[in-house]
């Protein structure tokens, strides 16, 4: 028997968590210091630069992808970058974006939440533990990189409910938290902000039903019982 019910699914980072503001500066440097020690590069200032141009390309590739691509790294020196980048935890740098609580314990009690992340299982692990969210949760979900594989979570996800268009993932990324998602008949908010924010939503086939800028704009749509029914008719 299926529930019939209203479910969110959050993305963690630069959704919840402010990866770009505190965590990707550590996680940079620790990339750039094996970069430099490789003679890819000669100094964070150089690493900067390919920063900048990474987010002004409209790439829809992560960053590491652009640097494997810009400096001709070898498969080991690719793999090694990315064991740095995607291992990184610090718990001084993982704190909540602003609102991020607030809106958690506003929506837990009137939506099931699910948590859907991906990366590195034991650092994403730690995040949550360091952040105190999990009992928020209906579900704490961590995945391998890559919209594949969030898509077979949200199907699953959206299985146990009898209407998956009650179903709404919210997250910073169109490729992998949007697009996925709608592809399994899902709703998507695209909250647009940090390292993908540059993505356009004209690259995509799909398109997120609403755009917010700020977490705290989601629970005053999601109060609403009519902005379901909108997005269910759309």
């Amino acid at each position: 028997m299926k529930l019939s019910a209203s479910a969110l699914i959050f993305d963690l980072d630069d959704t919840l968590l402010d990866t770009t503001k505190y965590i990707l500066p550590e996680a940079h440097k620790v990339v750039c210091n094996f970069l430099i020690e490789a003679g890819k590069i000669d100094s964070f200032k150089s690493f900067a630069q390919l920063h900048t141009e990474y987010r002004t390309t409209g790439t829809l590739q992560n960053l590491l992808e652009f640097l494997a691509h810009r400096l001709s790294l070898s498969d080991s020196q690719i793999e090694r970058s990315e064991n740095l980048f995607f291992t990184f935890f610090d718990s001084s740098t993982v704190k909540l974006k602003a609102h991020a609580k607030e809106v958690l314990s506003d929506l837990h009690g009137r939506f099931d939440l699910h948590l859907l992340t991906s990366g590195n299982f034991e650092t994403q692990e730690k995040k949550v533990a360091a952040l105190g969210i999990a009992e928020l949760f209906a579900t704490v979900n961590i995945c391998k990189r890559g919209a594949n594989s969030k898509a077979q979570h949200f199907s699953r996800i959206a299985s146990i409910y009898s209407a998956p268009s009650r179903v709404v993932s919210i997250g910073n990324r169109m490729s992998t938290d949007i697009v996925p998602a709608k592809l399994n008949g899902l709703k998507g908010i695209w909250v647009r902000y940090g390292e993908h924010a540059h993505e356009v939503e004209s690259q995509f086939n799909e398109k997120p039903d609403v755009v917010v800028e700020d977490l705290k704009e989601i629970p005053q749509l999601l109060t609403r019982a009519a902005y379901f029914d909108n997005l269910e008719s759309s």
